[in-house]
């Protein structure tokens, strides 16, 4: 549907955000939001061990709890509802008064740049796997309300992409939505279709 919507729209782009865009605004990438977790982890269960668990949360973790680390994994042992993952990822994704105030967490001038080529109607679809609500914000801040599909359910509803004056799918969903799967049990939970 996504390729054939830009190929009806000659010079009407699709662009494709990582972490990059994110962390460029002080947001750490999935693979920071883990370390830092494993560290706090080792604070309070082997505070010794702090250093070891920065450096290489991997083996850390494994020693530590005998299975292999892995994002999904680590959310469920640390917050095993929805509601608490939201409110443990909120700090990652969330800036404090001080962050706000030197701009750390905030759309950066990449959101920004990217959010006026969609104003200008050159780029439709943003397809992200960031978690955070950056690009959201940024085009807000330009004056553009897009559609956000952060689920696969929401596909169901969505106006046809040439009719939304922008469209952002996270492919990863948004630490916001209490319905984004994360731990294993929920990723199986997955539609066959």
């Amino acid at each position: 549907m996504l390729a054939a919507s830009m190929q009806a729209q000659p010079g009407v782009y699709a662009l494709l955000l990582g972490s990059g865009v994110s962390t460029g605004a002080g947001v750490p990438t999935g693979w920071g939001v883990v370390t830092e977790l494993v560290r706090r982890i080792a604070a309070v269960e082997d505070p010794a061990s702090i250093e070891d668990a920065a450096s290489n949360p991997e083996k850390w973790w494994h020693d530590h709890h005998g299975e292999p680390l892995g994002y999904s994994s680590l959310l469920e042992a640390l917050a095993p509802t929805p509601a608490t993952r939201q409110g443990l990822l909120a700090d990652f994704f969330e800036p404090s008064d001080d962050e706000r105030e030197h701009g750390i967490k905030t759309p950066s001038r990449g959101h920004l740049a990217i959010a006026e080529l969609v104003k200008r109607g050159s780029v439709k679809v943003i397809v992200t796997t960031n978690f955070d609500q950056l690009m959201e914000q940024a085009l807000d801040a330009v004056g553009v309300a897009p559609q956000v599909i952060a689920r696969p359910e929401a596909v169901n509803g969505m106006k046809p992409l040439a009719h939304a004056p922008a469209t952002v799918i996270k492919v990863h969903g948004d630490y916001l939505d209490l319905g984004c799967r994360n731990t294993p049990a929920e990723l199986d939970q997955y539609p066959d279709e």
